[in-house]
């Protein structure tokens, strides 16, 4: 993502888990245009940005830097809810040989959690097309792969 240096902390509220978006500005609506798939919306959570998960640290990357590479935490809201709350789930899938996973993900320093940061084309989008009430999305934590979990 790229800003003006300070421009992202105008519409953002700083809380002890990172900094929530309050409001969509002229940045993130040119970011969702040109990338549908992985929109930033108003409620998501910014955890990480350059490296740095600190709330301190991060906000004066946002104000002094203009290249921002962002982690976000989705709220996820379920039909049957109406508050906001977590989701857990197991994604299985089997994957051919030669076939791409179609996930990029970043290892959280502090959990060795492994945090979805995009999603393309390859066995996850299959998955989240076949099972719409349990997609995958970014931001999402996987806990575990084939029995072996992060720490």
């Amino acid at each position: 993502l790229t800003q003006r240096p300070g421009e992202l902390l105008h519409s953002l509220s700083a809380s002890a888990e990172g900094l929530l978006v309050t409001a969509l500005g002229a940045v993130r609506l040119d970011w969702n245009r040109s990338r549908p798939r992985s929109p930033v919306s108003v409620d998501d959570k910014i955890i990480q940005v350059n490296g740095a998960y600190n709330v301190q640290q991060i906000m004066s990357i946002l104000s002094t830097q203009t290249q921002l590479w962002i982690v976000l935490r989705r709220p996820q809201v379920l039909p049957h809810v109406s508050l906001c709350a977590l989701r857990r789930f197991d994604l299985v899938v089997q994957r051919d040989p030669g076939m791409s996973w179609g996930v990029r993900c970043t290892r959280e320093l502090k959990t060795g959690l492994l945090t979805v940061s995009s999603i393309s084309e390859g066995l996850v989008s299959r998955w989240n097309e076949q099972n719409p009430h349990t997609p995958l999305t970014c931001g999402d934590i996987i806990e575990e792969a084939n029995g072996v979990g992060g720490s």
